[in-house]
């Protein structure tokens, strides 16, 4: 999304991490949310239900229902 940006990456690590870096930059990563969202939402596991109540008593119950 910022021009330029991987191409720096992969240039400038190497200097800090002395070692080859390889940055993958997909075309179409302006969607990655939307694409992320829309495979989770098609997960049996997004479909139970966590309520206000549920999060307020338990705010690790999220990454126990959904294995965050």
């Amino acid at each position: 999304m910022l021009d330029g940006l991987s191409e720096r990456l992969e240039k400038e690590l190497p200097k800090i991490l002395d070692y080859d870096v390889n940055v993958a930059a997909y075309s179409d990563r302006k969607y990655a949310a939307w694409i992320g969202g829309s495979l989770f939402s098609s997960m049996a596991k997004c479909h139970q239900t966590l309520t206000k109540n549920d999060y307020d008593e338990d705010h690790e119950i999220v990454h126990k229902m959904f294995g965050g």
